[in-house]
This record gives structure tokens, C-alpha cells and sequence, in this order.
């Protein structure tokens, strides 16, 4: 069910979203801005439902890391937190500048590239990657995202992003 109608001199339209839940809008004074505010709704309503498409975010990647850190289980220890806040705030915000939607493979390729260059161990490294590739799937959980940017359309994560090989642990 979706409709326009007015109210107080002014022209609304109502709609349910792809989740089923009834939205209201107010748009403005004149009917057919809101006749086609209405009809651009339903068809991205549609193409989320009946494709799976869904309109990337322009939130930048400092922006969804800081909700990403506000929202952690409550279930994971408060090291393995710290250890996290400290990896997002050290090295993927000062890496990752601009928006969520632009980083891709190649990005975090770079980023693994430019962390051992700068002499991390690969262990930190994967750990680092980890840590991203659990905010990506963040990302598109919470439709900031179409799809996983690290997965391809089977949902096989890139060969690229695989671990690095880690040196054997100490024998105690």
C-alpha cells in the first residue's frame, strides 16, 4: 500500500519500506514532487526486495569505524576490545581516508603491503586484516554496503586477502 495525500497544506506520502514497515514522509506543497519522490521510493523498495540491490552508503570509513567500536558484543573480552580499538584507531583510520564504499581488494591489498613494508610482523598483519574484514562484514549486515568487497560472487574470500604464512609458535 503507498499513496500520497495532504495534510495541513502540505502533500505526504506513505509507503512501507523493504522491511514491511510503514513509512511516512512530508514532502512539500506541490502533488507531483511528491508523486515522484513516492514512485522513486517504491522502485528502490523494489530493486532492494526482487534484486538484492542496495544503495551504497557515502559514510566515511572514520565515521562507520567509530559506530562499528560503540557496538562490540559484549560476550568478547576486554582485551581482545582494546586490541581492536587500537588497531582501528593506529592503522585502518589513517589508511583508509574518505568513504566506506571505496575500499575494495586493492585497498586492503595496499594496506597489507604498506604494513609490512613499514616492518609489522605478519602475525599483526593478519590480525590487523581480521579485524577489517569483520567491519566489512559489518558493513554489509548493515546495508552500508551491497556486498562484501573482499568476497567474490561465490562468496570465496579474494587469493589475494588470504592469511599471510606465520612463523611457528615457541615450543615450551
Amino acid at each position: 500500500m503507498s499513496r500520497v495525500f495532504r495534510r495541513n497544506d502540505a502533500w505526504w506520502i506513505d509507503f512501507q519500506d523493504a522491511d514491511g514497515i510503514r513509512r511516512r514522509q512530508k514532502i512539500g506543497p506541490v502533488k507531483r514532487v511528491a508523486q515522484e519522490v513516492l514512485n522513486e521510493v517504491l522502485s528502490k523498495v523494489t530493486r532492494e526486495e526482487r534484486l538484492g540491490v542496495i544503495a551504497e552508503s557515502s559514510i566515511s570509513f572514520a565515521d562507520f569505524a567509530k559506530e562499528w567500536l560503540s557496538t562490540l558484543r559484549s560476550d568478547l573480552k576486554p582485551r581482545t576490545v582494546e586490541r581492536w580499538r587500537g588497531i582501528v584507531r593506529k592503522h585502518l583510520i589513517p589508511h583508509f581516508r574518505g568513504s566506506l564504499k571505496a575500499i575494495n581488494a586493492e585497498a586492503a591489498e595496499k594496506y597489507i603491503a604498506a604494513r609490512v613494508a613499514a616492518g609489522a610482523s605478519q602475525s599483526t598483519v593478519n590480525r590487523e586484516m581480521t579485524v577489517l574484514k569483520q567491519m566489512m562484514r559489518r558493513a554489509v549486515s548493515r546495508k552500508y554496503r551491497s556486498h562484501n568487497p573482499f568476497r567474490d560472487g561465490q562468496g570465496v574470500l579474494a587469493e589475494s586477502l588470504r592469511p599471510l604464512k606465520e612463523p611457528p609458535g615457541r615450543t615450551r
